[in-house]
Parts: C-alpha cells; structure tokens; sequence
C-alpha cells in the first residue's frame, strides 16, 4: 500500500474515516507531495537556497563571511536524501492510519452488498420476465427497471472497487482461487454467459458478493456451502 493506492481509494476510505482521522490523512499526503516535490527539484530548490543566502551577503562581504554562507546552503543530494526520507515518513504515517480502519471497510462493504440485495430481493422480480426497458414501459414497470439497472450498476462497481483495494493491500488476501473469497456460493448458473443482464444480476445475488475479514472466514464460507451441497 503507498501513497498511489490511497489517492485511487479516497472515497472508499474517507467512508471509515471520523473528520479528525480525514483531516488527518489530508496533511499527511499533503506533506508526502511537498517532500517528494522538492526531491524531485532538489537542484533548483539548492540553487534557490543559494542564490538567496547571497543575496543577504552585505555588499563588503569578505572571504570568510562567503565560506560561513556556503555552509547553510544544502547540496542537491543531501536535501534529496532529506526530502525523500520526510516523504517515506508521512506515506508509513498515512499506511498506518489507513490499515487501522480495514475491518471497517470491511464491514462497510458487506453492509452496502446487504443493502443491495435487499433492496433487489423486492424490485428485481417485478422486471425479470421482461427483456427490455421497452418491455418495460409497455407494462408500466419503467420506474422499477431503471431501478434495477442503477442496483447492477452499483453492485457491479463495488466488487469492481473491492478487487482494486485487495489488489492494493487495502482489503486482507486471502488463499485460493475457487471464488469463496469473493462470493459465499461461487458456482455460477449454467451457460452464466449467455444469459441476460438481469438474470446474471439475479444469479450474482444468489451467489451473494462479500468481503471475508480473513483467511478463517473464507474457510468457514467454503466449508458451509460444500457441506450444503453435499446434504443438498
């Protein structure tokens, strides 16, 4: 996790955030870009130092005063090696806050996969013997299929937003690749592919999206849904 991959999930992460810990996170990043500017410019910030000690030299400055001078002007390596270590200091700092408020995200997460399968639960089944928002409109549910294609829309980008977190370390990883930690019942509905948006949206909440807090819960989640088809 760096810098970067903060900046890319702001809106995620200020939504575990108090103000305080917001504001926070805001003068750590800040101080990030100021420190990774001037180590990126740290020879024309030198020649500024420079050229500014030079200029407070009085006008009768003899050879001792110009060697006192030069002595408070900091060379282009040493102010970058300062530069870039106050730089990794606030990006650790920032790392930090930031890991501290993972369960939270997690929990923030699942609670917005609830809310969408609820609100789906009662909506979806209204529109999904039609094909069409034509369709729709002939049987005077366009209100409620504009409805559900906002709620696919919204469950799509949250497991697109929950796969770019977990890829930048922002979400625990977890072991396996056999979907249970993406879904609580990963096999998909026969020929998935071919079927229509609303069905595979239909499908999706069957399979129930969710963000494990760790490698135990996806375990748990496996082991129930091998044990109910084996029952089943």
């Amino acid at each position: 996790m760096d810098v970067r991959a903060t900046r890319r999930h702001l809106d995620s992460i200020r939504g575990v955030l108090t103000d305080a810990e917001s504001a926070e996170l805001d003068r750590l990043l800040q101080k990030h870009d100021r420190a990774s500017a001037l180590a990126v410019h740290a020879e024309n910030a030198a020649q500024t130092v420079a050229q500014t000690v030079a200029d407070s030299l009085p006008a009768d400055a003899g050879e001792a005063d110009l060697i006192e001078a030069a002595a408070k002007v900091p060379t282009p390596t040493s102010l970058k090696l300062v530069a870039d270590r106050f730089a990794r200091a606030s990006e650790r700092e920032a790392r930090n806050l930031v890991a501290g408020k993972r369960a939270n995200l997690v929990q923030m997460f699942n609670a917005e996969f609830d809310a969408i399968r609820k609100e789906a639960a009662k909506v979806l089944p209204t529109v999904l013997q039609l094909d069409s928002a034509s369709d729709a409109i002939r049987a005077g549910k366009s209100k409620e299929w504009a409805r559900v294609e906002d709620l696919y829309s919204e469950h799509q980008a949250l497991r697109r937003e929950v796969d770019s977190l977990r890829s930048d370390s922002l979400l625990p990883a977890f072991k396996g690749h056999d979907g249970y930690g993406t879904w609580k019942h990963p096999e998909p509905a026969p020929r998935y592919s071919e079927l229509p948006e609303f069905r595979k949206f239909a499908d999706d909440l069957r399979r129930e999206s969710y963000v494990p807090a760790d490698q135990a819960e996806v375990d748990r989640v496996r082991a129930a849904d091998q044990e109910a088809a084996r029952v089943g």
